[in-house]
């Protein structure tokens, strides 16, 4: 669905330019397209600082800023400035800066501009944009839009990340805060996956080097690499103090401080220097995964016990992340089953159409598992998901749980085709079940209301007046009922597990 340029208004973009000049004309002709809000930073610490305080959905950066600029676009991606790391950004490059393409890529631009910058060129890239929403991917070193084809294939985890331009182009309101808020277990997963990687990159730098030192190829290659290893802790270190995992930070550092002094005296390494490249790797993954301390004294890689990071990344499974928000369906009754889901936050809701109605069926969890009976039988989807609240879900792909299965035993197989069929029919005959006194009270008011429509489409005469006097003054008691579980509901630790009519009404609706 193509975007509506009046939705233009709601966007708020920050031109980042020492070219005062430039950057005026450039925020003009915004406005004459319908952008709400152009805000201009003249130096590098200004447009810090606006990206620090928040509400910024569209980011133009120049190079005329300074090289720093291509850090400050990585600072962004990587939550370490402000609070908005999805948000759309452009690097604007002078034409003789050939190179800064190559670091503003990297850093995780969203696409690259060539000055003067035009605002219909702006405009253009901003509609592609909502049209067109790039996953995003993690690695040692780059969190961001993913630049590889369609159609290759790799372990990477492909993350669908919510972006407040896309929202707004839609005519939503954010509240950034609350936007922040929702956003940090996504963010979370991936400084973790990011965290994986690193200690994998560590690895393979230190497997180079155990190889070059034992071929004797030492050259200032090798102090390079060394250098690199280092700087690749430094940055682990980062991940690790975002994560608030302290025996990993504390770990990394004292690993970096024996890799520089290695570093040093790289063209006499004593036995003690192979050792430490021989458990670097391992260390930090398995500080990484039990954010527990550990030492180099660990088995090495290669040993029997251990196993190599680099080896789990490469297998694990291309798990993508995707985002919804509340009222949106994830699947309709009678869609094609291509994935289940795992609930990382959040809710969601699932109906079973009755007489052309959506009757609640319950709600999914976090950490609850879904959506996978209509893939392992190969049937249509029964029932329909809708998010309750905004939601984080993982995506298990219909091709992953497939392999599984063939991969099982066949007595496993039909034992679990059978489950799938006998939990299929007690679904057809489930009705939601109170689980706490909110649950109990919204049990009531739905029966009331279903008699209250009952009465409204069929004439019983004098008795049916007679009914609806009684279920006003009903109505009336049960307020009060109400009003006087309120203290004994806030103390009710149970879940609920019935869907208010409110809700059931806007998805009706």
């Amino acid at each position: 669905m193509a975007t509506k340029v009046e939705m233009l208004n709601n966007v708020t973009v920050l031109i980042g330019d020492t070219k005062a000049a430039r950057a005026s004309t450039l925020a003009d002709g915004l406005k004459e397209f319908g952008f709400g809000t152009a805000i201009i930073a003249l130096s590098y610490k200004e447009a810090v600082s606006k990206l620090e305080e928040g509400g910024i959905d569209v980011a133009i950066l120049a190079d005329s800023l300074g090289s720093g600029v291509f850090k400050l676009f990585r600072g962004v991606r990587h939550m370490l400035v402000g609070k908005n790391p999805y948000m759309t950004m452009f690097c604007a490059l002078a034409p003789e800066h050939v190179d800064g393409a190559k670091y503003a890529l990297r850093a995780g631009v969203d696409s690259i501009l060539v000055q003067p910058v035009s605002a219909k060129e702006v405009t253009d890239r901003v509609r592609k944009s909502s049209r067109v929403h790039t996953p995003y991917v993690v690695t040692s070193e780059y969190i961001g839009p993913d630049r590889r084809a369609a159609d290759r294939t790799s372990a990477l985890r492909r993350f669908n990340v919510p972006q407040t331009l896309h929202g707004k182009l839609r005519g939503q309101s954010i509240n950034y805060e609350e936007f922040a808020k929702k956003i940090a277990p996504l963010m979370e997963d991936m400084l973790q996956t990011r965290l994986t990687s690193q200690s994998s990159r560590l690895g393979v730098v230190c497997k180079e080097l155990l190889t070059a030192y034992a071929s004797s190829q030492i050259t200032p290659l090798v102090h390079a690499k060394l250098v690199a290893l280092a700087d690749l802790l430094k940055d682990t270190v980062a991940t690790a103090k975002q994560l608030k995992q302290d025996e990993v930070v504390n770990l990394c550092l004292s690993l970096k401080a024996r890799v520089e002094d290695f570093a040093e005296r790289y063209t006499a390494p004593i036995e003690h220097d192979i050792v430490l490249l021989n458990k670097i790797g391992e260390a930090v993954s398995m500080a990484a995964k039990t954010g527990g301390a550990v030492t180099v004294d660990a088995p090495a890689p290669g040993s029997e016990d251990a196993s190599s990071p680099a080896d789990e990344l490469e297998d694990e499974p291309a798990i993508e992340i995707q985002f919804i928000q509340k009222g949106q369906y994830l699947f309709r009754d009678g869609d094609k089953a291509e994935a289940a889901y795992v609930v990382a936050a959040g809710c969601i809701g699932i109906f079973r159409n009755v007489d052309g109605k959506n009757s609640p069926v319950g709600r999914i969890r976090k950490g609850e598992f879904f959506g996978e009976m209509a893939i392992l039988d190969g049937s249509d989807r029964r029932a329909t998901a809708v998010a309750l609240e905004d939601t984080t879900l993982s995506i298990v792909s219909k091709d992953m749980l497939e392999e599984k299965m063939e991969a099982s035993d066949k007595l496993i197989r039909t034992i679990l085709l059978t489950s799938v069929h006998n939990l299929r029919d007690s679904h057809e005959k489930y009705t939601q079940k109170a689980r706490s006194l909110s649950d109990t009270l919204e049990t009531i008011s739905l029966s009331r209301h279903i008699v209250g429509r009952f009465l409204d489409r069929v004439s019983i005469g004098d008795d049916g007046e007679r009914a609806k006097e009684l279920l006003e003054k009903f109505d009336s008691q049960f307020a009060e009922i109400r009003t006087a579980c309120k203290p004994a509901i806030a103390k009710d630790k149970r879940g609920d597990q019935v869907l208010t009519e409110q809700q059931i009404e806007e998805i009706a609706e």
